[in-house]
């Protein structure tokens, strides 16, 4: 395995070397801090970060949307949608002001949930439940409730319903647009997604965390709208990770759950590995690597 691995890094080095990964535009935010936080304070029974975070990651990469993982600290001029789950200050590296700016000028900020819920010391605002999203969104958190001992359904302007997760903010909305409400329990009737447009860009609130399905789905059409499509027609257990520079245009793929799967290329292209020239619908062997170049 080592000299199979060791002879692909020859046979690609030359275009690996000359290319690097391409954005898709699409970015995560992952925070050390967060992680801390709710060390210390989780907030819902059995809550830990690093899953919760893989739980909204996942599903995205599965869907071939390609997601970078970010620190707060990072620049968010090559970002065209941002989605900052479980990230409790917003005011980290200075992100707070950086958002406003970047949301104005065309961004589009998923929120949520247990976001912008803490200062920067871990203690909840005194001032309202969000440090400033109720302002930035118009709308006012009633209640608070976290997800145990059960969850509660939502359901989306389209009449499609689903569960929510991990925690349930109750939102009244008073200057933005509902994406979907909460349909039992003690929020019943009060939103559970909601959305505001702030100067070009604008703001999606999640008060709870969507299941699966609903999560992929929203954000899927969130991309769309900025732009941005799926890097590939291919199997959720393929990575496909397309690259360009110098050396060409292609995509290296990986099948990672040792089951096999499909990638459809969009043009024919040569394996650098073996040499043979691909198109169309290509069979990946279980745990089989491709570095393709267009």
């Amino acid at each position: 395995e080592v000299q199979e691995i060791a002879a692909g890094l020859k046979t690609a080095g030359p275009f690996l070397r000359g290319t690097s990964p391409v954005r898709s535009g699409l970015a995560i935010h992952m925070s050390s801090t967060a992680s801390f936080v709710f060390g210390c304070q989780p907030m819902t029974n059995g809550f830990r970060y690093q899953e919760q975070l893989a739980s909204a990651y996942r599903p995205l990469l599965e869907a071939q949307l390609r997601p970078d993982m970010v620190d707060p600290a990072a620049d968010l001029g090559s970002y065209k949608v941002v989605v900052s789950p479980f990230l409790p200050w917003i005011g980290e590296s200075g992100l707070q002001a950086r958002l406003k700016t970047w949301i104005e000028g065309g961004g589009t900020w998923v929120a949520g949930p247990m976001t912008d819920v803490r200062n920067g010391d871990g203690a909840k605002y005194t001032h309202a439940p969000y440090g400033v999203l109720e302002k930035w969104m118009g709308v006012r958190c009633r209640y608070q409730i976290p997800a145990q001992p059960r969850q509660f359904a939502i359901r989306w302007q389209d009449g499609s319903q689903q569960n929510g997760s991990c925690w349930y903010d109750g939102l009244d909305p008073r200057g933005c647009n509902v994406l979907a409400r909460y349909v039992e329990g003690p929020l019943e009737g009060l939103a559970a997604v909601v959305e505001k447009k702030i100067g070009r860009g604008r703001v999606i609130l999640l008060g709870t965390m969507p299941e699966q399905a609903g999560f992929t789905t929203l954000i899927k059409s969130i991309c769309s709208s900025a732009g941005i499509e799926p890097v590939a027609e291919a199997s959720p257990n393929l990575v496909v990770a397309p690259r360009s520079g110098k050396g060409g245009r292609g995509w290296v793929v990986v099948e990672v759950h040792n089951t096999g799967g499909r990638v459809v290329l969009p043009k024919p292209a040569r394996d650098l590995l073996t040499g043979r020239q691909l198109e169309g619908e290509v069979t990946v062997a279980p745990y089989g690597v491709h570095v393709l170049k267009f």
